[in-house]
Parts: structure tokens; sequence; C-alpha cells
């Protein structure tokens, strides 16, 4: 799938009717298609652990930086061609202008692994520290789980 480097327009003041941005980037719908190669019904309210990840890059004299949101519909709320729907949160972390144009490049966070590793990505990154923490501490969890029972299979194979 290709990756999307476009001059876009970023604004703030989009009223998703009380859903909050911090993890959503919003992009017109025709987006979807051009990041993730299909359509798909963007419905907020069913199976949102479906929606696609979208990776934000931006190249600067300092490095890359990169950023992990799901994808959200922005037709409904007036979005229009070359504009993104970020939040504080996401622009200062990108280092671009909360207001105005940006170069911007977006593309699937499921290259080159598949769905499940941009969903890793996504709460890896997470802007929310809850979640980010959570999620860290239960794959820590679940390694330990793994280690221990590799441990106590070859214990019983020895004997």
């Amino acid at each position: 799938m290709p990756s999307i480097k476009r001059l876009m327009t970023v604004r703030r003041d989009l009223d998703l009717g009380g859903t909050p941005l911090d993890d959503k980037v919003v992009l017109e719908n025709k987006m979807y298609l051009e990041i993730f190669g299909h359509t798909r019904v963007d419905n907020p309210k069913a199976r949102p652990w479906q929606k696609r990840v979208v990776r934000i890059r931006v190249t600067d004299a300092v490095g890359v930086t990169n950023i992990w949101r799901r994808f959200y519909s922005g037709n409904s709320v007036g979005l229009k061609a070359n504009t993104i729907g970020l939040d504080l949160r996401s622009c200062t972390e990108l280092g671009i202008p909360t207001s105005g144009e940006s170069l911007l490049t977006l593309e699937s966070a499921a290259e080159p692994f598949g769905d499940y590793v941009g969903n890793v990505w996504f709460y890896w990154y997470h802007p929310v520290d809850a979640t980010r923490v959570s999620f860290k501490l239960g794959l820590v969890g679940a390694l330990a789980g793994i280690i221990g029972l590799l441990v106590s299979a070859l214990t019983l194979g020895c004997q």
C-alpha cells in the first residue's frame, strides 16, 4: 500500500459529537481508499477495534517523527480534501503548527506485517498514558507467563 505525502491543512476545531479526538486522525472518506487500498463504511459504534491505524510521519531537519492514530471519518463533520483533523497533543508530538498547512506522510500502519502489528504500534505509542501503560504491562505479564510455562515444561521434560 502506498504512502501518501501531501501538504495538508490542520484543523483542531472539529466537533465529533463528544467523542475525544486524542487517539484519532480525522480524514475525508476518500483518503481511506488511498491509504488502505479498499473502502470501509466507518461506523464508530460498530466494531471500533477493526478500524484501521494510520501512521502519520513528518520528516524535518531534526529527523523523522511518527505517530499512530485510528482513522475517523471526516465527511460528517464537513472535512474537505487535503484537510486533516488532529488534536493539540498530536500536533505537538509531530512538531507541526496547530493551524495552517504542513507536509505530512500518511500510510497504513499494517505494512509490512498486517493489521495486528498496526494495532500493537497504536497501543504502544497511545497518547493516553493509562492505555499505553496498561498495554505494555499486559505484554510484560504475557511474556513472563510464557517464560514460566517454558521453564516448567523443560523441568518436566528433564525428569
